[in-house]
């Protein structure tokens, strides 16, 4: 522990956390206070997701999957705590609480006005492959939606996925596959579960489990609860009981169920659960149901808890603006500072499932994106392998050159039993949605709300081939005062040149608004850095 009376700083350095008490707004001192942490420093990362290094406005370092953030502010004191996998708090003060590494043009909170453009949803390429795998083992006598849960190993380098089957019953067991690309599917020996006198199959658990979710905490300290599983457990006279929790070292080998009946939700559903990091708690996501004249009308509700063992009581956080088109299930995930959900559309009256794009800044409250036309589009003839049904994975495994969205795709719509098979759709870095001009002679102005310039230079993601993209910096008078070179061609983080060879050191740290100029293109994103 150190005290710095001239700049009024604290800090302690421990074993299993790092606090950081800031008055002053000097980033020099702050840096020389955290050249006493213990070298060598890991990888940065700013609520998982990478960082560039050196960014003036913010210095990031990582403890596991803590954060440490030390942030210039001249409002009010900036305190982040960061445990050993313990994030306390976001960078309060920065812009509203919205500086990250990475701004998606979807979340409307940075979004001024948009004139002669529209936001659209981003446009997917189905594997050729598909369907990847599909169900030819004796103890899968029917998949129906199938629930993958799809994550890749970094470590191991090859794709993990947990998958529901049905046996002879109503409701069935969970199975393991895992593949090198992706692409090519194998379904392990795992010894684990006896299956007519055999353990020569890929069940980890048999019967007594639906909805099952699972997904690998990196914000977990403790190696055997690496892998968490949140579900609904089916009770020995075959229906529905609480919701519960298992964990694994491994992700094969699992703790008996833990009950959380507090949860109070139905759960017959894909449940998935997340560390979410702008919290600082557990999120689980999962369903309950209420009845208009005797039928059911399915909602997506929300639950949290500190531990993964003891939940609030879930409450209703999405559901159909018809009671005809109910949202079935939402896997949810965190990525360039929103949430954002792939809530799965049931049409009640004609049984097809569709997948569509939502996003939330707290996973409390969700705005959907584009409402009626899907993320993942379901095949437009009854021959395809997709006509019936798309549901979604969790999660989405993001890659250099593609978001990989893998999905259950079934032939038959929701109705009795039926087959799905594991699917994948392809989507460009960033992609999820844009705004994109309306084409022709008209050009699309995107303009920012004031946004502090965390960096000398400025990134962006966009579709430009056969158009162009043109950005410029307004001042907080709205004046321009900056104007990039044009951009004509798709680009991922692509650097912006500037009239004049300048950059925007002369913006840092001082709130700017952005206007796009886009003609026959679309913006996704954008960021700063060095």
């Amino acid at each position: 522990m150190f005290v710095d009376s001239k700049t009024r700083m604290i800090a302690m350095v421990g074993l299993t956390g790092i606090v950081i008490s800031l008055w002053s707004n000097n980033l020099t001192v702050c840096c020389e206070a955290l050249t006493m942490l213990p070298k060598p420093l890991p990888t940065a990362w700013h609520m998982g997701e990478r960082m560039s290094p050196n960014i003036p406005s913010q210095l990031v370092l990582s403890q596991g999957q803590g954060v440490l953030t030390a942030a210039r502010t001249r409002r009010s004191l900036l305190t982040t705590v960061v445990g050993s996998h313990r994030f306390r708090s976001m960078s309060a003060n920065l812009t509203d609480g919205m500086e990250r590494a990475k701004y998606l043009l979807l979340d409307s909170r940075i979004v001024e006005n948009v004139a002669g453009a529209e936001l659209v949803v981003g446009k997917v390429v189905k594997h050729k492959s598909n369907p990847l795998m599909v169900m030819d083992k004796p103890w899968e006598v029917t998949v129906n939606n199938l629930y993958p849960n799809v994550l890749y190993d970094e470590r191991r380098e090859f794709f993990r996925c947990w998958y529901l089957v049905y046996g002879s019953g109503r409701y069935g067991g969970l199975c393991y596959a895992e593949s090198r690309d992706g692409i090519v599917w194998e379904k392990p020996k795992l010894g684990l579960i006896d299956f007519k006198s055999s353990k020569d199959n890929n069940l980890i658990r048999r019967e007594r489990s639906h909805g099952v979710g699972v997904f690998l905490d990196h914000h977990e300290t403790d190696p055997a609860r690496r892998y968490k599983m949140f579900f609904n457990i089916i009770g020995p006279d075959g229906n529905h009981g609480p919701m519960g929790v298992c964990f694994s070292r491994d992700g094969t080998h699992w703790t008996n169920p833990s009950p959380c009946p507090e949860i109070k939700a139905r759960g017959d559903t894909h449940n998935n659960a997340l560390w979410a990091p702008t919290l600082g708690t557990y999120v689980g996501i999962t369903r309950t149901i209420r009845r208009k004249n005797g039928k059911p009308i399915r909602q997506v509700a929300r639950t949290s808890s500190k531990d993964f063992l003891k939940w609030t009581k879930c409450k209703v956080i999405l559901e159909g603006l018809e009671d005809h088109l109910q949202v079935y299930s939402m896997p949810v995930f965190y990525y360039g500072g929103v949430y954002l959900g792939l809530p799965a559309i049931l049409n009640a009256k004609t049984r097809r499932v569709q997948t569509e794009l939502a996003w939330s800044p707290d996973t409390v409250k969700w705005h959907r994106l584009c409402q009626g036309t899907p993320l993942i589009p379901n095949s437009p003839t009854k021959e395809g392998y997709d006509w019936g049904m798309v549901f979604a994975a969790a999660y989405p495994v993001f890659q250099k050159n593609d978001i990989l969205l893998f999905y259950a795709g079934g032939k038959l719509p929701h109705r009795g039993k039926y087959d799905a098979g594991l699917c994948l759709a392809m989507l460009r870095p960033d992609g999820f949605a844009g705004y994109e001009s309306r084409g022709g002679s008209v050009i699309g102005l995107v303009t920012t709300k004031l946004i502090s310039c965390s960096g000398p230079c400025l990134r962006i993601t966009a579709d430009a081939e056969g158009g162009r993209v043109r950005v410029n910096v307004l001042d907080a008078r709205d004046q321009v005062v900056e104007q990039s070179e044009p951009i004509a061609a798709n680009v991922t983080d692509a650097e912006v040149k500037w009239s004049g060879e300048t950059n925007l050191s002369e913006y840092l740290d001082r709130r700017i608004r952005l206007r796009f100029e886009l003609r026959n293109a679309t913006i996704y994103a954008f960021s700063f850095g060095e």
